[in-house]
């Protein structure tokens, strides 16, 4: 009910002051601090899922490299040497 409300007042106050809510960043009918703002909010928009996928690659990167680290570090805690022993064939 609140947001009804709300839907409605936004409808009456463009309704009777439709000079405001004129603005359109491609046919340039807006008023030039319109235009900045469409501008900027594209170009904000354009980044951020940009950014988004950067910064879950980076996540995962940091990820591989702790979890390689720590599996190196444990098998050389467990074994004598890095490399596994060679076993000689039976003799018979």
């Amino acid at each position: 009910m609140k947001m009804m409300k709300s839907i409605a007042v936004v409808l009456a106050f463009t309704g009777f002051f439709p000079s405001l809510s004129l603005g359109c960043s491609v046919c340039f009918v807006g008023k030039e601090a319109t235009m900045a703002a469409y501008y900027g909010t594209a170009i904000v928009l354009s980044l951020l899922p940009l950014a988004m996928v950067g910064a879950l690659a980076y996540w995962v990167f940091r990820r591989y490299q702790q979890h390689d680290s720590v599996s190196a570090g444990e098998y050389l805690e467990n074994n004598e040497s890095a490399y596994p022993k060679q076993q000689s064939a039976p003799t018979q």
